[in-house]
């Protein structure tokens, strides 16, 4: 299922929360966002377009020139998702930071160039030597694929494809562990 523009962000906040993972649907959030170019919003090891995992908000704000309206103060735990951002995508903040991106819409594409409804065999054509595989928490029949850095300056990095029934990506994240390894997202 696909939200509609500008719920993304509730959506997250509501599983932040602890209303798991259906999605949160609110009319009063119905203005749309401005979208850049989804190639500049890249998604890698290290960075989702201007945003480099670790960044404090205050960091991230000045990188995007995006206020991050949202963003969860002290140590809470939320999600932000930047005015210029693609539909889709959104950023958790941890105690401050900036730890890790989701994306769960198509055209958003990772720096080797998977996106959502990538098929397990170009993830694998695509991250030949750095591929670990495990079964899905909740899709019996899928699994994840974990992109594993084979250098020491990016061993606490993780790029996740969820894959679902079809062998297809159906969303992905990216960033720091632990976070990025969270299924249940905020927890």
């Amino acid at each position: 299922m696909r939200a509609q523009p500008g719920t993304w962000l509730l959506w997250l906040l509501g599983a932040c929360a602890g209303q798991g993972g259906e999605s949160q649907r609110s009319a009063a959030d119905s203005a749309p966002r401005a979208l850049d170019s989804a190639a500049t919003w890249t998604v890698g090891m290290q960075r989702a377009g201007a945003i480099r995992y670790g960044m404090t908000v205050a960091e991230a704000r000045a990188a995007t020139g995006d206020s991050l309206a949202g963003a969860p103060a002290g140590e809470a735990c939320g999600y932000v998702a930047p005015e210029g951002a693609p539909e889709g995508f959104g950023a958790m903040v941890e105690q401050d930071r900036v730890v890790r991106v989701d994306v769960d819409s198509p055209g958003i594409p990772t720096d080797r160039g998977a996106v959502v409804g990538t098929g397990e065999a170009e993830i694998r054509r695509l991250y030949p030597d750095s591929l670990e595989s495990m079964p899905h928490k909740y899709e019996t029949a899928g699994r994840y694929l974990i992109v594993v850095p084979t250098s020491a300056a990016e061993s606490g990095h993780r790029i996740i494809f969820e894959l679902g029934r079809d062998g297809r990506v159906i969303r992905y994240r990216a960033g720091l562990r632990p976070a990025v390894e969270y299924v249940e997202r905020c927890g």
